[in-house]
């Protein structure tokens, strides 16, 4: 897997600009592609410590994600009706109280209703592709709705703020499930 400069340095623990002039000096492998570095994963000399606080960060990342998923959804998602979904069911309460509080026809709530639809457009197909690019159009639409909502700059207590925290604390990971979960799944 290739890397970005800012990404290997970030591994690494140093700057962008160390990291840049020891590609240069051909310290480190690397090339460049359209006029900027890409680094392979494999190429970075990690030391053993930080090759075990990458895999600790991969593993609580994933199982960040894992926890995020109810049980029934992680074994057969497959087994399990669209309103029974958490990322469902918790995306239709948000729009269901911005709709309540006459926010519906807003960008927002347009956003959110297309995630909506796309999550169980996901949640219908058969061919895991089409499936994970459904849940990855989701993902865009709910991102478009979190910022919609925070471009007025809502104090925190305001609707809109907690609509966007409930959108990133809620839906977003339990959507990131999903997506892993479909690409998982056996080709068709």
């Amino acid at each position: 897997m290739d890397l970005t400069l800012r990404e290997a340095a970030t591994l690494l623990g140093r700057r962008p600009r160390t990291v840049r002039a020891q590609l240069a000096r051909g310290e480190l492998k690397g090339r460049k592609r359209d006029g900027k570095w890409l680094i392979r994963r494999a190429d970075l000399p990690l030391t053993e410590a930080q090759r075990r606080s990458l895999t600790r960060k991969i593993v609580r990342l994933h199982d960040a994600v894992d926890a995020a998923i109810p049980e029934a959804v992680r074994d057969r998602v497959g087994a399990v009706g669209l309103a029974q979904l958490d990322v469902f069911r918790l995306g239709r309460d948000v729009l269901g109280e911005m709709t309540a509080s006459g926010g519906a026809g807003s960008a927002a709530s347009d956003a959110l209703g297309a995630a909506l639809i796309a999550i169980g457009e996901g949640r219908h197909q058969f061919d895991p592709v089409t499936k994970r690019a459904a849940f990855i159009g989701a993902r865009a639409h709910l991102s478009r709705a979190v910022v919609a909502l925070l471009l007025g700059d809502p104090p925190p207590e305001a609707p809109e703020a907690r609509w966007a925290a409930a959108i990133e604390a809620e839906v977003l990971p339990r959507l990131a499930g999903l997506i892993r979960w479909a690409e998982a799944l056996p080709a068709a």
